[in-house]
C-alpha cells in the first residue's frame, strides 16, 4: 500500500509555490486548502503522483507535481 510519507520531501519543495498562491490569491485561504487536502486528505493522490513519475521519467519531480496540483486546483 502506498502513503503521502513517500513524497513528504518532493511536496515539501513546493512549500514556496503553496505560500505564493496564498499571497496570489489575496490571502484567501481556498487554493492553499485545495493543495493540502488534495496531497494529505485524498488517499488516490499518491497513486496518481507514482503514475504521474512513471509515466515522465525525465521530468522532475517538483515539475510533476506542480502540474498535478494545478489540475486538481487551478492557477
Amino acid at each position: 500500500m502506498f502513503t503521502n510519507e513517500g513524497c513528504d520531501g518532493i511536496f515539501t519543495q513546493h512549500i514556496a509555490q503553496i505560500d505564493a498562491r496564498y499571497m496570489k490569491d489575496g490571502k484567501q485561504k481556498t487554493g492553499m486548502k485545495c493543495i493540502y487536502g488534495w496531497y494529505y486528505d485524498d488517499k488516490s493522490t499518491i497513486r496518481t503522483v507514482y503514475d504521474a513519475f512513471d509515466k515522465y521519467p525525465t521530468y522532475p519531480p517538483g515539475a510533476i507535481i506542480d502540474v498535478l496540483v494545478k489540475q486538481k486546483c487551478g492557477e
